[in-house]
């Protein structure tokens, strides 16, 4: 193989990667145009990225309401999409060609279960997974662990619920943990992208070092409500704290 043509190969499969990202986008700002239309009950978090220091969660939208937490995933695909919980994969057809990608139920399952161990102390509160396609979709899904529907009904099926469980007080506090605990801005979305392909983790290096694990700052002694701790130099934009 030549330099060119190598130099050809590796252009290419930047372009792909390009539009599957630039598409993904583009379903993730149709969602948060229309979420930002539900009522003032309803506080909409985008691009929420959270991390307990040994894994890290990218979460397209989460709605925090008093009927509970809603947590969405959007897939911007079109074609026949294929899947039932329990597949690994699930499969999009176009024109007859095949494509794999991962199950999304499972995928925001795993989204679900952060959230969870970053809000323990609110206990048993319901949430639900929603997984939005766009609408040029045409959806042969199979699915309990999640509301498999198009961008165009998200808040349709937001609003479906109306028992509550969360009362004022504590959508505040969930919200306020949340936006304390999670990345914003650019950074988020580099260390997001880093951690993905790099799954070795420097999270006990950097703490030897005196680093963040999180964006690489220099860790400060601080005291807090609850005692001292160990926060990064680069608050507000990095949240993270050791104690």
């Amino acid at each position: 193989m030549t330099f060119a043509s190598l130099l050809l190969g590796l252009l290419i499969l930047s372009v792909v990667f390009w539009l599957r990202f630039s598409k993904g986008k583009i379903g993730e700002e149709k969602v948060a145009v229309l979420l930002h239309l539900l009522p003032k009950e309803y506080v909409v978090l985008n691009n929420v990225i959270i991390s307990n220091g040994k894994s890290m969660a990218q979460i397209d939208h989460v709605v925090v309401s008093p009927y509970g937490i809603f947590v969405i995933e959007t897939k911007n695909y079109k074609g026949w999409i294929f899947g039932k919980d329990y597949y690994k994969q699930w499969t999009q057809n176009i024109f007859g060609k095949r494509y794999k990608f991962y199950n999304p139920a499972k995928q925001n399952e795993t989204h679900i279960k952060a959230l969870r161990k970053l809000l323990y102390q609110f206990g048993n509160i319901p949430y639900i997974s929603i997984i939005a396609f766009s609408s040029k979709a045409s959806l042969f899904v199979e699915s309990d662990q999640a509301h498999v529907t198009h961008i165009l009904n998200v808040t349709s099926v937001i609003k479906d619920y109306i028992i509550e469980h969360i009362s004022t007080e504590q959508v505040e506090q969930i919200v306020q943990l949340i936006n304390d605990r999670k990345f914003v801005g650019d950074i988020a979305e580099n260390l997001h992208l880093d951690y993905v392909y790099n799954d070795k983790h420097h999270y006990e290096s950097a703490i030897e070092q005196g680093k963040c694990p999180w964006c690489g700052g220099t860790l400060v002694k601080r005291n807090g409500k609850y005692g001292s701790f160990y926060g990064c130099s680069n608050y507000p934009q990095c949240k993270f704290i050791h104690k």
